[in-house]
């Protein structure tokens, strides 16, 4: 056990270290030449830390220097990419030169990835500029199209040689072996740097008058209101305002609307216990629930929203179902530990040794979790008790951890995997309707990831793909205000909303004097301009974006205000990981 409880720890540290400095804007505002709007930001499972070298100077100023992470006296492998996108000036030319300049150590390999892509943010080329292991500086070059090209996409990859080191007891930590170092990176065309060229232009549409867009209301407007799946993502986590919008329509929607299928954006392990309680089983209690928005961006109010659905769900003969999109990675062996503590719960009324059994199998697999899918599939106990819909729920579950962890697919790619089972699940007597709460990343229908080491395609194109026009995309978008989100997923911090620019989508709409409204597909800008976007992190991101190629509608919120929470404490530490890892072991033992 002991074994196993460090395991859990120097996991769950190594996480964090991943996690942090997902915008890294300040440690390399200056690689490039030009910036004008625009963030860089670390790819997913970036393994090294990013900073301002100030022992070396090259050109006149100190580089920025990716380096190892140091966990309890070990270094990992460098590796990891951080990408941005941004805007080209106006050049009539057909093709620029791109240079990098960098040293490294004990590189395995590097590139950088370049991404040519026009008005309507479609990719016309990739290309990659790869660079070696290199110990004194030296600058890579390569030419690449302009043709079409509006928005260029930037990756940098790097890997360290295959190795990860400890460092010696009472030595000190050592210095990180595994580094690279970047001066900049420049773009020239015919020997000129584009930044002599004129700035892109700014987007001029024509500005939207009350009578043209739609008073919002609780329900959904008349013209997507029979779409079988409608999403809707905020561009901003972290909002009561927004959340509570959300719950009214959710209400108005399953009283008057027919739909029996909620999705958040939270792990469905979470959600299947959620689910159990709005369903009516006693055994599932509130504050078990309450214990999981307290430490999500979802507001408090969603408590008093479960509570109500299960009073209506005990109403009416057709239930409705509320689940998850997402899948948890913030800790090992957490998704195991939330669907062992669900079947603990179901189990402790019904003492049957099968699922007590299926329960073991699933927090003892330390690598894979074949033996607990094969169990379940040979068993017809779990279809017949539990139903075909959760039978399914829970196998989709179990498969998530084995794709998470070895096929290495993006996070949207899985949570459309998700979708379509869940879809297709509660349509095999008539079409389920359904309604998504997400964030705009990943219901929006292009992608503004220029990271090229992962699929990077959202949910939302994904669904558009395979659904056509039953799928319906709305953006939530805000002027001004605040947000409360994580920082460093250690505690809560309040987010003051930056005043939104000339030539932002937020700036155009804010013209409308109206608390809140929508504007239809016809009306959304068809050219290019930045957008902000606030995640899990109280960190404001901009992001060029073409509307009407993004999303199906807007729905503006003028104000947020900030989540309410009883307490912005709310880490979540690994004693409390372990504590109910051995209540659960303790449970299973003493049946």
């Amino acid at each position: 056990m002991k074994v196993a409880i460090s395991i859990l720890l120097l996991l769950s540290s190594l996480y964090t270290c991943f996690a942090q400095q997902q915008n890294i804007t300040k440690q390399v505002s200056d690689i490039l030449s030009f910036a004008p709007e625009g963030e860089w930001k670390k790819g997913k499972h970036a393994a090294f830390f990013m900073m301002i070298d100030s022992t070396q100077t090259y050109k006149n100023k100190h580089p920025v220097q990716c380096n190892q992470c140091y966990i309890g006296g070990v270094y990992f492998m460098l590796q990891g990419t951080i990408y941005n996108r941004l805007p080209l000036p106006v050049i009539n030319e057909d093709s620029m030169e791109v240079s990098l300049t960098c040293k490294s150590q004990e590189l395995k390999r590097g590139f950088l990835a370049i991404n040519g892509i026009d008005e309507k943010e479609e990719v016309l080329y990739s290309d990659t500029l790869f660079f070696n292991n290199c110990k004194e500086w030296k600058t890579f070059r390569k030419n690449v199209s302009l043709c079409g090209v509006v928005l260029l996409g930037l990756t940098i990859g790097i890997r360290g040689n295959d190795t990860i080191f400890t460092a010696k007891k009472n030595v000190g930590r050592k210095k990180s072996i595994q580094n690279l170092w970047l001066d900049r990176i420049e773009m020239k065309v015919n020997g000129k740097n584009i930044t002599d060229y004129t700035t892109y232009p700014f987007f001029a549409e024509p500005p939207l008058h009350k009578e043209d867009i739609m008073m919002w209301s609780d329900s959904l407007p008349h013209s997507f209101r029979d779409k079988d799946i409608v999403a809707f993502g905020e561009t901003v986590h972290g909002s009561e305002n927004i959340n509570c919008t959300m719950i009214r329509l959710f209400m108005n929607e399953i009283k008057y609307g027919g739909r029996k299928l909620i999705l958040l954006e939270l792990p469905l392990s979470k959600m299947l216990y959620v689910n159990r309680f709005v369903q009516g089983d006693s055994a599932f209690q509130i504050d078990k629930i309450s214990s999981i928005i307290e430490f999500s961006l979802f507001s408090d109010a969603w408590i008093d929203f479960f509570r109500w659905l299960k009073e209506y769900n005990s109403t009416t003969k057709e239930k409705v179902w509320i689940l998850g999109t997402d899948f948890d990675v913030s800790a090992y062996l957490e998704t195991e530990l939330d669907l062992c503590e669900y079947l603990l719960t179901i189990n402790r009324s019904l003492q049957n040794s099968q699922l007590r059994k299926f329960a073991q199998l699933i927090l003892k697999s330390k690598e894979i979790h074949q033996e607990s899918i094969a169990f379940f599939q040979s068993q017809n106990y779990f279809e017949k008790e539990l139903g075909k819909q959760e039978a399914q729920l829970i196998q989709t579950c179990l498969q998530l951890i084995e794709k998470v962890k070895y096929e290495q697919l993006s996070r949207d790619s899985l949570m459309f995997e998700q979708i379509q089972v869940m879809m297709e699940l509660f349509s095999s007597h008539r079409p389920v309707k359904a309604m998504i709460y997400s964030h705009l990343m990943h219901v929006k229908y292009t992608s503004n990831n220029a990271d090229q080491s992962i699929i990077s395609i959202p949910f939302g194109a994904l669904c558009k793909q395979h659904y056509s026009d039953r799928f319906f995309t709305v953006g939530i978008f805000t002027d001004r205000g605040k947000t409360l989100n994580y920082h460093y997923l250690k505690k809560m911090e309040y987010c003051l909303l930056n005043q939104s620019k000339p030539g932002s989508l937020e700036y155009w709409l804010n013209q409308v004097p109206l608390d809140s409204f929508y504007v239809p597909h016809s009306l959304l800008p068809t050219k290019l301009l930045f957008s902000r976007s606030v995640g899990i992190a109280p960190n404001e991101m901009t992001e060029w974006i073409n509307p009407s190629h993004q999303m199906d509608g807007i729905l503006f919120i003028k104000e947020s205000i900030p989540l309410q929470k009883k307490s912005l404490n709310v880490s979540k530490d690994n004693n409390t990981f372990i504590y109910r890892y051995k209540k659960c072991w303790d449970e299973l033992k003493n049946e």
